[in-house]
């Protein structure tokens, strides 16, 4: 939207975002989890392209059929490989119940969103990042190893004035605890945007 509906975005917020499968001088696999770097099924045998996503969508959609029976499998599979900031996040009473509800949610209607966001993380996205002019606020936790923080450098690095927050002693999970921050950022931007106050 960013890049292709300038005219209909003010501005955007990227909480541990990927970089695009084919981006140059990124290590797309290099500091994530082994859970992460299976499901986005980076095929040792460079199949091609389409029989790697074909057996990407077959391997989400059991996965989703499992988590949806049990969204707490998730959070339990997860939890193996998560830093000890994001098991103090997760084992919040309240934001494990959200986690739970959100994943519940998800995929209540099936696989298909999940579908779609590893799909895209691994196909080219048909845009250069360097085409987005409006205002963008880039925010990773340094010790994220589901989605390492080197992606969103790269990312940061090619989108024209945009904004790099990084956040030590935070993981993945913070990404949670930092969305009201994130919000007030963007509402920030909307007012100067419109004029107002």
């Amino acid at each position: 939207m960013a890049a292709r509906n300038a005219d209909h975005v003010i501005a955007a917020a990227v909480l541990v975002g990927l970089a695009p499968a084919n981006a140059p001088d990124l290590d797309w696999f290099g500091g994530m989890t082994e859970y992460n770097t299976h499901n986005y099924a980076e095929d040792e045998a460079k199949q091609d392209e389409d029989r790697e996503i074909s057996t990407l969508i077959e391997r989400i959609r059991v996965r989703a059929a499992q988590i949806r029976r049990d969204p707490q499998i998730l959070v339990d599979e997860l939890r193996k490989e998560m830093r000890l900031s994001d098991k103090r996040v997760v084992d919040d009473v309240a934001i494990r119940r959200l986690l739970l509800e959100t994943y519940s949610k998800a995929l209540r209607d099936g696989p298909y969103g999940w579908v779609d966001d590893a799909v895209a993380f691994r196909v080219n996205w048909g845009f250069d990042p360097g085409e987005i002019r409006i205002p963008v606020c880039f925010w990773h936790g340094e010790d994220d190893n589901f989605s390492p923080v080197a992606h969103t450098r790269w990312l940061a690095a090619r989108v024209p004035g945009s904004e790099l927050q990084l956040q030590t002693g935070t993981a993945h999970f913070g990404a949670v605890e930092i969305l009201p921050r994130m919000l007030d950022w963007l509402k920030s931007v909307q007012t100067v945007g419109s004029g107002a106050g």
